[in-house]
């Protein structure tokens, strides 16, 4: 699932949701939701611009969340340890998960400060 792309911008707003059907309450005390941040570049090549990792554990039940949060170009060492290498920008979504349903609710909100991917230092951004 991936929000539509924005065109020529560094500061995009998506306002797009995105549902995930089938998620327990144990699967939030225990899972990370990866949001990746790409631009779609010329001939359909993807690049990635960065990505978040927010851990679910704190979701309270019912309860809309906004969360800003740094986005970063994550590499692996030789010891396959992640690092963070620079900042990318920031994301901000809202994250709810209704146990009734049981569905998690990811609403991708907006971006800021996204590090350029064109030669006219914009994006072509979308999150998946």
């Amino acid at each position: 699932m991936k929000s539509p792309v924005m065109s020529k911008t560094s500061s995009p707003t998506f306002q797009h949701l995105i549902t995930y059907p089938g998620i327990l309450e144990s699967d939030i005390k225990l899972k990370t939701l990866r949001l990746c941040v790409m631009h779609a570049g010329r001939l359909g090549h993807e690049l990635s611009v960065g990505e978040a990792r927010v851990p679910l554990k704190k979701l309270k039940p019912g309860v809309d969340e906004k969360i800003d949060h740094v986005l970063e170009k994550l590499t692996l060492q030789p010891s396959d340890t992640v690092t963070q290498t620079d900042d990318r920008g920031v994301i901000q979504v809202s994250l709810e998960y209704v146990p009734d349903k049981s569905q998690l609710m990811v609403g991708i909100l907006q971006a800021a400060g996204l590090a350029p991917m064109d030669r006219n230092g914009l994006s072509d951004p979308y999150v998946k």
